[in-house]
This record gives C-alpha cells, sequence and structure tokens, in this order.
C-alpha cells in the first residue's frame, strides 16, 4: 500500500488544461460599445468567498470578446496571481 509520500508530484504546469491571463480591464465610466462590464475576482475575494461569493469583487470594463474567453463554467479551477507571474506567483 502507497502512502502520501509515494504519490506523483506533478507540477501545477502539468495540471492545467487551459490557462489564460487576466484582464483588469477599464473603469466603469469608460464609454465604448464594444465594451461590457464584469466582475474582476482577486485573491482578495477568496479570503471571505465562503461568506461573500465574490460579492466583493471590482466591477470594470472589458472587451466583450475578452469576457467570452474568460467566463468561468462549472468545474473550472481559478488560480489567481496578481503582481506575480509565472516565476513569481
Amino acid at each position: 500500500m502507497k502512502g502520501i509520500a509515494d504519490w506523483e508530484k506533478p507540477s501545477l504546469n502539468e495540471l492545467i488544461l487551459f490557462a489564460l491571463g487576466g484582464d483588469w480591464g477599464k473603469s466603469l465610466d469608460f464609454e465604448d460599445p464594444e465594451y461590457t462590464e464584469v466582475l474582476c475576482i482577486r485573491g482578495s475575494e477568496f479570503r471571505n468567498w465562503s461568506k461573500d461569493k465574490g460579492k466583493t469583487a471590482s466591477k470594470r470594463k472589458i472587451k466583450k470578446s475578452s469576457a467570452e474567453k474568460r467566463t468561468l463554467i462549472l468545474n473550472d479551477i481559478l488560480v489567481e496571481i496578481s503582481g506575480g507571474g509565472p516565476d513569481q506567483p
């Protein structure tokens, strides 16, 4: 019988099927018919997720085509790395 120490430990990169960078967008007063209002989920939203369910997310405007690519669907896993990058999460 294998213990936890015997488990394989893949890197996060090996587990990801699809990666797409975020889009902070523009302020709500930005006017352009190609843009739509969205909620941007940041790391701070996870702190009280069980209570707030993202209600504290920032409202921003991003291109409609960008929003379509970033719409979360059931079973998606969201990893947030604001201020970081691939080598500095």
